[in-house]
């Protein structure tokens, strides 16, 4: 008996022993980044060239430039400081090279700190690198151990550096000012689609479903200064831009996905062809799935789908449609009735 309880002593001093040999090998500090050290990112564009090469762009907050006063500089890949206006807190970079890497590596030729993504609050792909495959230009992001999928994604008309390096007058981040661009446009006119980093990699995950991200591009305004404007939507399908989708064809697809939170809606003729009809013939004529009608398929009739999931591109634009509207009104204002007599 005294033999066993020494050999139980010993085995637990041998085990607390070796929880203190593993807590001191276990150090929480050994992937420690210092804030001093760090490049922090606040949004990140893909392009690509004719000639299949890659152009990553990155947009790196100045914390010295986020305080109020101080002056704007410029990097080698573009402006961080605006004439005249709000004074800009980012350095705008571009490194160019074979794969979507390599492009991003080059920007440390010229940038003496990290480059940390966690903060990145959108990714803009170009609409080169968008027609060409999203799939490849995304493998950079996906890769990285510290991502946050409730990052924003978009497409840009144009170039992704082009969007990253516009100038915006009231934020001094214009990667934010983006990101509060497309949440208002998306929550207050129900026509603009909000897209996620972890919208995108259920899209992919899907056999059917074709994605769909807002568009972005530049315009110049009545004042002369160059702007960011929302601009539709564009239709991703096996990870290739197909086509887009304007205004009132967005509005159809958020009715039809049921996230419509708020929208002025302008009720024309008694034909009877409401919104929704006419985004889901443009859906047709662009053979994308946009809605999920295939998943739909697949979890209410599953034995049938296992016959119709190889042919679905050639059965989709034939399916036919009944559309059912319900409106409920909860208030009229202030008015029971018209102020003035019609």
């Amino acid at each position: 008996m005294y033999f066993l309880d020494r050999m139980n002593w010993v085995k637990k001093k041998i085990g607390i022993l070796f929880m203190v040999v593993l807590m001191v090998g276990c150090n929480g500090c050994w992937d420690k980044n210092e804030l001093k050290n760090l490049a922090l990112i606040s949004g990140m564009g893909v392009d690509r060239t004719s000639d299949g090469k890659y152009i990553t762009t990155f947009q790196v907050i100045i914390p010295s430039m986020v305080k109020e006063g101080g002056s704007g500089s410029k990097g080698p890949g573009g402006g961080g400081g605006s004439g005249g206006g709000m004074t800009q807190a980012v350095l705008v970079t571009s490194g160019e090279s074979m794969t979507g890497f390599g492009s991003a590596r080059v920007n440390r030729f010229w940038i003496s700190r990290n480059l940390y993504l966690p903060t990145s609050q959108v990714i803009v792909f170009g609409q080169d690198a968008a027609r060409q495959g999203i799939r490849s230009a995304y493998d950079l992001y996906a890769r990285y151990p510290q991502k946050r999928l409730t990052e924003m994604v978009v497409v840009a008309k144009g170039t992704a550096s082009e969007i990253l390096k516009a100038q915006n007058q009231i934020d001094k981040i214009p990667a934010i000012a983006l990101i509060t661009l497309m949440n208002d446009s998306y929550n207050w006119t129900g026509q603009v689609i909000a897209t996620r980093s972890i919208d995108l990699f259920e899209y992919r995950v899907s056999k059917t479903r074709a994605a769909v991200m807002p568009q972005v591009e530049v315009i110049t305004a009545p004042v002369g200064e160059k702007v960011i404007k929302m601009s539709g939507t564009a239709v991703i399908r096996k990870d290739r831009l197909v086509g887009e989708l304007n205004e009132n064809e967005t509005r159809g697809l958020l009715w039809v996905l049921g996230k419509v939170k708020l929208a002025l809606l302008e009720i024309g003729d008694k034909s009877g062809k409401g919104m929704a009809s006419l985004e889901v013939t443009q859906a047709r004529s662009l053979n994308a799935d946009i809605y999920g009608f295939g998943e739909a398929v697949k979890r209410k009739h599953p034995r049938e789908w296992k016959t119709m999931k190889s042919k679905w591109d050639k059965i989709f634009p034939q399916i036919k449609l009944a559309i059912k509207v319900e409106t409920t009104v909860f208030s009229s204002g202030e008015l029971l009735k018209p102020p003035l007599p019609q």
